[in-house]
Parts: structure tokens; sequence; C-alpha cells
């Protein structure tokens, strides 16, 4: 169904590329399976392509705070650190809100967002895909921005949970965040559970998933085409919950980095450029 079904109208807000800044062409229609439709919005930074493609544009926060009574959902595709100040305006206006993972700086920002949301009786919905210079910023995450996916998949499938032990994290003596992490946790059965993250592997980005028991081997590989799958899911899966109004946002994944830069032993390495 279309964002702009029975009049209610959807904006994205600031969509990311991965060479490190806000793109000027906004989200393609392959992220929600439709062409441009007239109560679609996308907020930017400025001029951008969005209107030669028929999307209409917005300011950031005059949408978010409700200056657009046609938009009932916002998607806030924001570095973490003034993502919060968005999804503020836009839940206390009264709008449903979709976040990237992770949905907040702080463990703390994410519980004021979700009581909000309850409050509000809006949707508030933590999706995910990769950002990258800001990630090696104080704020950021480091090899945890895309890493965070796979905690959130770990999370899911285990049948019990698991706490970080120990963890070594490797950060370029130019930046303020891990690009590589060497995770131990504790599982309540003796169970070994490792996890390592590198962003310094060499050549075109990887994306894949690798996982391992004593039973069976699972990989998740992604073509260069699937991520439009992925974001198409992503806005069919926003579409159900605003629909019923309701909260999807895991905190597990983000309280295992919190922990690992609580726990982490730190090593300088060389500087990292793109």
């Amino acid at each position: 169904m279309p964002w702009c079904g029975g009049g209610q109208g959807f904006s994205l807000n600031g969509a990311q590329d991965c060479t490190g800044g806000h793109r000027q062409d906004c989200p393609r229609p392959a992220y929600t399976g439709h062409q441009p439709q007239p109560g679609l919005g996308a907020c930017g930074n400025g001029k951008s392509q969005c209107q030669r493609r028929g999307y209409r544009e917005f300011l950031r926060h005059r949408t978010a705070a409700g200056g657009r009574p046609d938009i009932d959902t916002v998607s806030l595709a924001l570095p973490a650190g003034p993502r919060f100040g968005y999804a503020l305006k836009a839940l206390q206006a009264g709008r449903h809100v979709m976040l990237e993972k992770p949905p907040g700086v702080t463990i703390a920002e994410c519980v004021t967002l979700e009581k909000l949301a309850r409050q509000q009786g809006a949707t508030l919905f933590a999706s995910w895909h990769p950002d990258q210079e800001w990630v090696w910023e104080p704020g950021g995450l480091g090899v945890f921005d895309p890493g965070i996916n796979a905690l959130s998949i770990m999370t899911e499938i285990l049948p019990v949970s698991v706490h970080l032990l120990s963890a070594t994290l490797e950060i370029p003596m130019n930046r303020q965040t891990p690009i590589a992490a060497a995770l131990q946790f504790a599982h309540p059965e003796g169970a070994e559970v490792l996890a390592d993250f590198d962003c310094r592997l060499p050549g075109d980005p990887i994306w894949e998933i690798f996982m391992q028991s004593d039973s069976r081997e699972l990989r998740l590989s992604f073509a260069s085409g699937s991520l439009d799958e992925e974001y198409q899911g992503l806005y069919r899966r926003m579409t159900v919950l605003r629909n019923t109004r309701t909260i999807d946002m895991d905190l597990a994944p983000l309280m295992h980095v919190a922990d690992v830069f609580m726990l982490g032993r730190r090593e300088s390495v060389a500087p990292f450029e793109f």
C-alpha cells in the first residue's frame, strides 16, 4: 500500500548514504516499493533531486514538530546525535516515528522516547541501515554502527540471555570510536559465545553475517541490489506498526554495545581514512 494511502502522509527525513554525509537525492521509490505519491514527503537539507522525482521537500523541524498535518509519520535517517531532538518533537506532535539503529546516543535517550511514544499512543520503530563518517566521532558507535545488526540477530535467535564478559577495542589514533572489536559473552549453560568485528577489510564492502554453533552454520549475504529489498521490508513493517500503533524498539543490542564501551580494553591502532 502507498504510504499516502487513506490520506496519511509519510516523511523521510535526512536520508544517508555511505560516503559520510547527507545525500542530496532522497530515498528512492524502491524503499517503499511504490512510485512517489502526492502525500509522501521527503525531508532533507536544502534543494535536492527529490523535487525532480515528484517528492515534496520539507524543513525538518517544521515537519517533525507538526507543521504538516497531512503527514502522520516521519523516518529520521539522521546521525544519532541530533536524532533525539527531532524524534522528541515528532512524538510530542503525535507523529509516528521510525528511527535508525542505534535509536539514540544513550540508553537513557531511548527509554525517554519509548516512554513518550507509549504516552502518546504513537508508533516507535527502530530500524537499521549504516552511515559512515560521523560514527567515528563521540556519540558514534564505530564498527558497531553496522555491527549492532549482528547483535540484534544474536539476541533474537538465542533461547537464553547472554552478557558481556570481556572486550578488546581497536581505536585508530585519529578517531574516537573503535574500528575493530573482539567480544566474549557469558552463556548461562557455559557455551562459548564470541564475536569479532572489523571495518578494515580491503576491497568492496562485504554485507555478510556469519554465525557458527556446534551443530550448524548460518550465513547471511546481501547482493548489491538486495538492500533495496531490505528497505522495502522495513517500510512494510513500519506500515503494520503504524496501523496498529505498536512500538518495536529492542534495546538489548544497544545495551551490549554500552557494556562493550564500559568494559572493553582499548588499544590504539594506525590512523584510519576513507
